[in-house]
């Protein structure tokens, strides 16, 4: 059921929500947690890098459940390949494809070819895997949309989402943070509380949405050439 991805989500946004408090808190003027912690304001900087790490991850977490949730609801269906669009044909051939360059070779793709063959005759649908999908620290906006359009999912982000303009914003900084070329400290210094909310608060819009289109398509069966 998507009810416990939107429990999950909504945990994980729950958190980032006690953090922008308390960050919050230590700004204030008159705080009264400065006033007995005095390096809480320089941790503050720190903490407020940390919101991208976090919003991050639960976007990317979002994501993979409500697609692995669907991926359920088809094996349940007991749908066969014929019965799926051609979105999903062509996300579970390049999945079966994937193979890693060390053992890229003919007989490895003989192998994979003759396990797709076979997976076309079977009576059920060959079992996706939301592990093999593209998007690992590379998420945002366009590439959910991409990603959803590939699945034949009509996905309209939300108004107040802006677009999902922030995601752009969350994936770049939580990749200069993983991959070192910013400090933690760099990446608080560029953005303020009311900065992290609005982006926070647009991305709850941005992933309210998108669990709600993604209950959508499940319940229908939208996964169906016929539903």
């Amino acid at each position: 059921m998507m009810d416990s991805v939107k429990e999950e989500v909504d945990r994980r946004l729950q958190e980032i929500e006690i953090l922008l408090r308390f960050i919050k808190e230590i700004e204030r003027p008159r705080s009264r947690v400065r006033a007995v912690m005095p390096a809480s304001a320089s941790s503050a900087t720190i903490l407020k890098a940390s919101i991208f790490l976090l919003l991050y991850n639960a976007i990317e977490s979002c994501v993979r459940m409500s697609f692995q949730q669907m991926y359920s609801e088809m094996r349940t269906e007991g749908v066969s390949f014929a019965d799926v669009h051609d979105g999903i044909k062509d996300v579970w051939i390049k999945q079966e494809f994937s193979v890693s360059a060390a053992t890229a070779n003919q007989e490895t793709y003989m192998e994979r070819a003759k396990k797709i063959a076979y997976g076309v005759v079977l009576t059920s649908l060959p079992e996706l895997d939301p592990r093999k999908l593209p998007i690992s620290g590379s998420l945002d906006g366009g590439a959910i949309r991409k990603l959803c359009n590939k699945h034949g999912i009509s996905f309209n982000v939300p108004k107040r989402a802006n677009g999902g303009a922030e995601l752009a914003t969350i994936k770049e900084q939580r990749n200069s943070l993983a991959h070192g070329h910013k400090s933690f400290a760099e990446c608080g210094r560029d953005y303020g509380v009311s900065d992290l909310e609005r982006i926070y608060k647009q991305t709850k819009h941005f992933l309210s949405g998108f669990t709600k289109c993604m209950a959508k398509f499940n319940a229908s069966k939208g996964f169906l050439v016929n539903p």
